[in-house]
């Protein structure tokens, strides 16, 4: 998706803690969004933006404050230079945003497309792990504690392993880890033959569920997984995403819908 910061918007709420040092900020955070809104062409800001602040007085002759703010049918970019003035402002010590509208529905809406894309990903490793009749067991990657003895539990909730490991660990489900002397003797405990001792032993170091082998497609899937990764911490942790996590997530999506489009096709003739 696109996120469009240049389109007026109807109303944008805003909260701010804001440490300073002056005597009338109501009046100087309107100053400063007049200096915004003219370079808009904006005669008056007199109905585009109000500001209501609770203030209690700090340590060092300092003042705490508590800041709502609404601006009306501005574009979201007038925030951004709203905001870099007023750290430029003197007697401004620092400034918290703890509310911001216009994020918060950009995280609710970049939050679907990760689940979206998730289980996406999710379903085309079931999937694929299902036809090779294995689980993580031998893989690197070791599901959560939580799903570990809970296995039947999940399973009545319609849930497998890969909806309880790290996400980052997408990138790693195919490798195997490293053996162990115990595995080398029990593999060696079914050898018949020989000849079949080399296969066996290879056999051991080979990616676990043979994923890329079977659909060669999830060779894409790790560099989405890092594009994805940032965009997902930055709305678990109620940070703001950037117009560069926004590109990195758009061009992760597009990877995401390929991978999937082509499992799907794959699927639908039989050819994986």
């Amino acid at each position: 998706m696109k996120v469009e910061y240049a389109n007026p918007i109807d109303e944008i709420k805003l909260r701010y803690i804001i440490l300073h040092s002056i005597d009338n900020l109501e009046s100087k955070l309107s100053e400063i969004f007049e200096d915004v809104s003219s370079s808009y062409g904006m005669k008056t800001t007199a109905g585009i933006f109000e500001s209501k602040t609770t203030s209690v007085k700090a340590k060092n002759d300092q003042v705490l404050s508590l800041v709502d703010i609404q601006i009306t049918d501005m574009p979201y970019s007038s925030v951004g230079k709203f905001e870099d003035n007023l750290l430029d402002e003197e007697g401004i010590i620092e400034v918290c945003k703890t509310f911001d509208s216009f994020k918060m529905e950009e995280n609710r809406v970049f939050l679907a497309e990760l689940y979206d894309m998730e289980m996406k990903i999710r379903e085309i490793y079931t999937a694929v792990a299902r036809l090779e009749n294995v689980s993580l067991q031998d893989s690197k990657v070791k599901p959560l504690k939580e799903f570990q003895g809970n296995e039947a539990v999940f399973k009545e909730r319609l849930m497998n392993e890969f909806f309880f490991i790290e996400f980052s660990d997408y990138m790693n489900v195919d490798s195997r880890r490293e053996p162990r002397l115990e595995d080398v003797l029990n593999a060696l405990g079914h050898v018949t033959k020989v000849e079949e001792i080399g296969s066996i032993i290879n056999e051991l170091s080979y990616p676990t569920l043979h994923l890329k082998e079977r659909f060669n497609e999830l060779s894409n899937i790790p560099e989405t997984i890092g594009r994805m990764g940032k965009l997902r911490n930055c709305i678990a942790h109620n940070r703001y995403i950037t117009e560069s996590d926004a590109e990195n997530f758009e061009k992760a999506k597009n990877t995401v819908d390929d991978v999937y489009n082509a499992f799907v096709a794959k699927f639908r003739s039989q050819e994986i």
